[in-house]
């Protein structure tokens, strides 16, 4: 079998079209999905466009859900394309394997992302920018815009083909050493630990129910649900719309239409709020 090469041009091709695409068809059902997969399309293209059935399992894994930061988020993609290569030249990785390493570094990369370019970084460049601009000076909002793009361009090409380099000399080592099933089994556990601590902080339900109890009030959400189990709502829808997509096999967008029915028919009879 004629060994594939994806070139650092192609490399470069993917970058630049997540730089201008990673958000183009944004959407609430699955994120960057589609961007990621139009960026990584030129390295498909080369992999499998010979093999009708490879390619459509490669843009099937790719259009699940994905959503990170795009810049320092980079880093996952070169990653992708070093472990699609070598799979394509047959070395023992499978499709779960590569979604595992996406869900399992997304949501660490986000977090880290934001925190220095949202929270850190873009503050003290918005701050110098007002700053400026609240004399009259043009320069303000130029000279964070120029700053924008002249910092988190470069961080995330430099993301994307250093890993991508990095991924690709290394994969090959990992495959021998066994090293390859830790990083994946650590990749679902850190996915799992994230999409809890997302569920934990954004998913809020509760019930404003009270019972007459002698001369007090006994609230069905502190006095019995808290008691048993703080958050014990908010973790049970969260298994119920577990079970609609695992179980029922529901779309993500089938699944907000269950939850946005549960909320008006339960806010209009007084039972959640």
């Amino acid at each position: 079998m004629t060994k594939k090469v994806v070139t650092k041009d192609i490399v470069r091709k993917c970058w630049l079209r997540w730089e201008l695409g990673a958000h183009a068809n944004y959407n609430y059902e699955r994120l960057q999905s589609s961007g990621f997969l139009f960026a990584i399309a030129p390295v498909l293209k080369v992999l499998y466009g010979d093999d009708k059935e490879e390619m459509k399992a490669a843009m099937k894994r790719h259009l699940e859900f994905y959503n990170t930061q795009p810049h320092y988020g980079n880093i996952i993609q070169g990653l992708v394309i070093a472990m699609e290569t070598e799979r394509a030249n047959g070395a023992p990785i499978t499709g779960e394997a590569i979604s595992s390493i996406k869900t399992g570094l997304m949501g660490p990369l986000a977090g880290i992302g934001d925190t220095l370019w949202n929270s850190a970084l873009m503050s003290i460049l918005l701050a110098i920018g007002v700053s400026l601009a609240e004399g009259g000076n043009i320069i303000g909002p130029l000279f964070w815009i120029i700053m924008d793009i002249g910092i988190m361009v470069p961080v995330g090409y430099i993301c994307y083909i250093k890993s991508w380099e990095v991924g690709t000399k290394g994969v090959d080592k990992f495959l021998n050493s066994g090293v390859m099933q830790k990083v994946i089994q650590g990749a679902k556990i850190m996915g799992a630990i994230t999409i809890g601590a997302v569920s934990a902080s954004y998913v809020t339900m509760s019930t404003p129910l009270a019972l007459a109890a002698g001369n007090g009030v006994f609230s069905i959400q502190e006095n019995l649900f808290d008691a048993i189990f703080v958050g014990i709502l908010p973790l049970a829808l969260t298994f119920f719309i577990y079970w609609l997509l695992s179980k029922k096999k529901l779309s993500n967008l089938q699944a907000m239409g269950v939850i946005i029915l549960i909320g008006i028919i339960g806010g209009g009879l007084g039972l959640l709020s």
